[in-house]
C-alpha cells in the first residue's frame, strides 16, 4: 500500500512484527496472519515510528514519513509519550510515540507492541507440583494439588497491576491485568485466578484433583497486551500419592498440617477419614479434645502407625493407618451424700456396673 492515511483491512491482533522479505517487501504480520505490507528500495535506511491514535483508537506506523495504519479498535489506551501530532495529519493528532528504530529492508526486526508497558522476552512459567491439600468445601471432601511457578520472579509487578479499565472478573471490577488459567492434559480449562496482585502469588497455587486427570498446566494471560505464557504440563498419576487413614475414637479432633480436621463429637463410636498426600510430603497430626455437654474430653493416645500422647509427625512414603483414642469424664463430680448406718441387720447397697467405661490419662480424674 502507499503512504498517507490509506487504510487496509487488518487481521484481528494487537501485536505485529515487521519482517524484511527477500522481494524487498516489508511484511507486517501477527499471529493471525498478514496484516499489511509495503515495498521499499533495498539498501535505503528506514526510520520507523510507532504511534497510537488516542481519539480513534488505532495504531499507526510511520516509515520515512509515510503513514501506514492498522484500523483495529483497541479498548484500552496504553501509557507512553504524548506528542501534539505528526506532519499536521489529523488522524495522528494526540498520537503517542512508543518507539523509534532504524533498519535496512533486509534486516530482521521485531516491532515492539504499541503499549510501552508490554514487556518482551518473558519466559514461559515453569511449574512443579509441591504438595497436596485435603479440604472440605461445601461439606464434600476433596484433594487439592498445590503447585508453584518456580520462575515467578521473572515476571514484572506491572503484569499483575489492578486493571479497572479491563473487563471485570465477575463483581471484581479491579481484577488483575494478568489472569491465571489452569488446564488439564486435554487443554480443557479447570479453574482460574483473576485476583493475583503480585508475581509472588504464583509461588503457591492450587487446582482440584479431578477424576481422570493425568496432567495440568498454568497459562498466564496478559489481557492488556493480548499475550499468553503457557507452562509445562505437570504429570499426575496415582503412584505419586499415598493415603493416611485417620480413625478418631471418642470425642476429639485431629487437625492436620494441611488444614483438615478429622472430627468425632460423640462419647462412643468412631469416625474414619482417608487423606491423600504426595509421596515424600511431611505432615503433622495434632490431637484436640472436644468437650461436650456434661463431660470433658482428653486425648488418651495413638495406635497404629503413630504412638505416644503428643503430636504425630510423619513423612508419607506409603499408605498408613493411625488411630486416635479420646476419653471423657464428668465435668461435675456426682454428689454421693451420706449413707445411713444399718440399725440391726446389714443392708445391701447395689450399684449398676459401668456399661461404657471412659478413659483419662489422669487416674485421679476417673
Amino acid at each position: 500500500m502507499g503512504g498517507g492515511d490509506d487504510l487496509f483491512p487488518p487481521a484481528k491482533s494487537k501485536v505485529a512484527d515487521i519482517y524484511a522479505l527477500k522481494d524487498k517487501t516489508l511484511a507486517f504480520k501477527s499471529k493471525d496472519g498478514l496484516v499489511f505490507s509495503t515495498t521499499y528500495e533495498t539498501g535505503i535506511p528506514l526510520h520507523f515510528e510507532c504511534y497510537f491514535d488516542l481519539d480513534n483508537h488505532r495504531w499507526a506506523v510511520v516509515i520515512n514519513g509515510d503513514v501506514l495504519f492498522n484500523d483495529e479498535a483497541i479498548d484500552n489506551v496504553p501509557l507512553g509519550l504524548f506528542i501534539p501530532g505528526y506532519m499536521n495529519d489529523q488522524d495522528l493528532t494526540g498520537a503517542m510515540q512508543v518507539d523509534n528504530i532504524r533498519m535496512s529492508p533486509r534486516d530482521g526486526c521485531e516491532w515492539p507492541q504499541m503499549n510501552a508497558q508490554c514487556p518482551s522476552g518473558l519466559p514461559d512459567p515453569q511449574v512443579v507440583l509441591t504438595r497436596t491439600e485435603n479440604a472440605m468445601p461445601g461439606g464434600h471432601q476433596t484433594v487439592r494439588l498445590r503447585f508453584s511457578v518456580t520462575n515467578y520472579n521473572a515476571y514484572p509487578a506491572s503484569l499483575f497491576a489492578p486493571s479497572p479499565n479491563l473487563p471485570a472478573c465477575g463483581l471484581n471490577t479491579n481484577s488483575s491485568r494478568t489472569w491465571i488459567d489452569i488446564y488439564d492434559q486435554d487443554d480443557l480449562r479447570l479453574f482460574g485466578y483473576c485476583g493475583a496482585a503480585t508475581p509472588a502469588y504464583l509461588h503457591d497455587l492450587w487446582v482440584g484433583a479431578e477424576p481422570g486427570m493425568t496432567g495440568f498446566r498454568a497459562v498466564l494471560k496478559d489481557r492488556l497486551c493480548d499475550r499468553e505464557y503457557r507452562s509445562n504440563l505437570v504429570a499426575v498419576s496415582p503412584d505419586m500419592f499415598a493415603t493416611v487413614t485417620v480413625t478418631v475414637n471418642g470425642p476429639g479432633n485431629i487437625h492436620t498440617s494441611d488444614g483438615f480436621d478429622c472430627g468425632h463429637d460423640q462419647l462412643t463410636g468412631s469416625q474414619s477419614y482417608t487423606l491423600t498426600y504426595l509421596k515424600g510430603q511431611s505432615i503433622d497430626l495434632h490431637p484436640q479434645p472436644l468437650d461436650g455437654n456434661g463431660y470433658r474430653s482428653s486425648f488418651v493416645g495413638w495406635s497404629g502407625d503413630c504412638s505416644g500422647t503428643g503430636d504425630c509427625t510423619m513423612t508419607v512414603t506409603s499408605d498408613v493407618t493411625v488411630n486416635a483414642q479420646f476419653g471423657a469424664v464428668d465435668s461435675v463430680p456426682a454428689y454421693v451424700g451420706e449413707l445411713p448406718l444399718p440399725s440391726s441387720a446389714p443392708s445391701p447397697f447395689i450399684y449398676d456396673p459401668v456399661a461404657s467405661p471412659v478413659y483419662d490419662r489422669d487416674p485421679s480424674a476417673c
